[in-house]
């Protein structure tokens, strides 16, 4: 049994070379140029956010000293807090000084010097 061979003729190649080229055109277009757009868009409003804020008329070097004020601030806060946290633990074993036979005033004495 012979097996007909199908022949395609050159118009008939080029009809099917143009749909399969416009679809691979539109498949390009829709997987990587318009997320790139998309991205670009998404960057040009994140620039022209950033160029609206007031940092960025700030030079680098009063932006340094700025982290620099608010560092200093920040030490200055934890040691106001360890401070705190050392005062407050002095009072953690209170009992042993109510139920000692000291009276009101030795009490408060003794809490005082804690």
């Amino acid at each position: 049994m012979k097996h007909p061979h199908i022949r395609i003729s050159e118009r008939q190649q080029v009809l099917l070379i143009i749909p399969l080229a416009v679809a691979a055109l539109l498949g390009i277009w829709l997987g990587v140029l318009r997320p790139q757009f998309r991205k670009r868009a998404e960057i040009g409003a994140l620039r022209a956010q950033l160029e609206r804020s007031p940092f960025a008329r700030l030079s680098l070097a009063s932006l340094a000293k700025a982290a620099e004020h608010e560092r200093v601030l920040g030490e200055s806060v934890d040691q106001e807090w360890a401070r705190t946290v050392e005062r407050l633990a002095s009072f953690e074993d209170q009992r042993d000084l109510r139920e000692s036979e000291f009276g009101r005033i030795d009490y408060k004495m003794a809490l005082f010097q804690a």
